[in-house]
């Protein structure tokens, strides 16, 4: 027995197009479809058909590219609507990114958003690829920046289509910025050789001490610079100057008088009179620094120790450490980038003189300056404070 199957006809789909990943749900409309229907899209079969009736079929697209023949087919017959479904890559839309600036360097982390970003999709920054992208979701994007300068624009590609952001980017110096400078002191002639670090030192980086342009400037790498200090007095700001940008290290270099006397002398120094609620009862230390050129002869020939109306004068032995013959004091000088340490300890007898300064009777408080005087020349000394206590022993504080 033979039955006549009418041949199903394909004339039109809504919507008639959609996305390459597939996944759209389109309504086919035409004559003789049955239940059993079978639907491809450019070869490839649909996925939840449903026969409405003779007139029309519900399905979800496949995945797939460009237009291409929709055939519906019943019991072997198909009906063909060709060219009947195109699938159209949606053009990524950036609409934003946090942050939208970085440094030039680049590395950047920022997050891009939008809409119809895609598995795959890539994205430059001024024509540069960007790293670690990661597409969260259809909306968002996350990436770092490629090196760059000035304002760009961000676009998104995704399966050959693109997207701009335009002038979406902008790529900032970073100011250089000054952490330390060592040796933070030198003499006024200039000509200290001095280490700045910091960040972001450019290239083209130059110094300036006190204003004045420092000499043989040496960008070692973006956090150190080293280089010479040029001629000046007092104590005065060390700036970096990269790409037109200043960084300041405000006080950042004193230039120490040679002939220091009252205010104008450097205060550097510490006083030690007692560990815990021990004192020292035979011994008062002294310690701290001056700024004796890196190229001062050891041994110097004495030292004079001013505290309040008392100073002393100790000749050196000429090893740079001097215990004199009556076991008074013991000097003690070593060279440390561009300072000299030193440890001076006063013995019993010369404390003894500290003592008939007119402190030890009773009970009494102390402030004092210190000052040491080496070959001629006076460095002086935040004050000596303490007290006196009635057994004749000095507490510092």
């Amino acid at each position: 027995q033979y039955t006549y199957i009418a041949p199903p006809a394909v004339l039109s789909l809504a919507p008639a197009s959609g996305l390459p990943v597939g996944g759209t749900a389109v309504t086919i409309t035409g004559n003789n479809f049955v239940s059993g229907a079978t639907v491809t899209f450019g070869g490839k079969s649909a996925t939840k058909i449903v026969v409405v009736n003779a007139n029309s079929i519900t399905c979800v697209t496949p995945a797939g590219t460009g237009v291409v023949d929709v055939v519906v087919a019943v019991s072997g017959v198909t009906g063909t609507l060709a060219k009947g479904f195109t699938y159209v890559v949606p053009v990524p839309l950036v609409t934003s990114l946090t942050p939208n600036s970085g440094p030039t360097a680049g590395g950047t982390s920022v997050t891009l958003s939008g809409g119809n970003f895609g598995a795959g999709s890539s994205v430059t920054f001024g024509g540069a690829a960007a790293g670690s992208i990661v597409i969260v979701n259809a909306s968002t994007i996350t990436c770092t920046t490629p090196a760059g300068s000035g304002v760009v624009d961000v676009v998104v590609t995704f399966s050959g289509v693109s997207g701009t952001l335009a002038k979406g980017f902008t790529y900032v110096i970073p100011s250089p910025a000054i952490t330390g400078v060592t040796p933070n002191i030198g003499v006024p002639a200039g000509g200290t050789s001095i280490t700045i670090k910091g960040a972001n030192f450019g290239t083209d980086a130059t110094v300036l001490i006190g204003g004045n342009a420092a000499v043989n400037v040496v960008v070692v790498d973006a956090a150190t610079i080293t280089c010479n200090t040029p001629p000046g007095t007092g104590t005065v700001d060390v700036s970096v100057v990269t790409s037109g940008l200043t960084g300041t290290f405000s006080n950042g270099f004193t230039y120490f008088d040679t002939n220091a006397t009252g205010t104008n002398a450097l205060l550097v120094g510490k006083i030690f009179g007692k560990f815990g609620n021990k004192p020292f009862t035979n011994n008062l230390t002294i310690q701290g620094k001056i700024p004796l050129p890196s190229n001062t002869p050891f041994p110097v020939a004495s030292v004079t120790v001013t505290i309040g109306a008392f100073s002393q004068v100790y000749a050196l032995n000429g090893k740079g450490v001097s215990p004199d013959k009556n076991n008074n004091f013991k000097l003690s000088f070593v060279e440390v980038n561009g300072y000299t340490a030193f440890t001076l300890s006063l013995k019993k007898q010369d404390l003894s003189k500290l003592k008939a300064l007119g402190f030890g009777t009773t009970d009494a408080n102390v402030s004092m300056p210190i000052a040491i005087t080496v070959d001629g020349v006076t460095y002086r000394f935040p004050k000596l404070v303490g007290y006196f206590a009635k057994s004749g022993n000095f507490f510092a504080r």
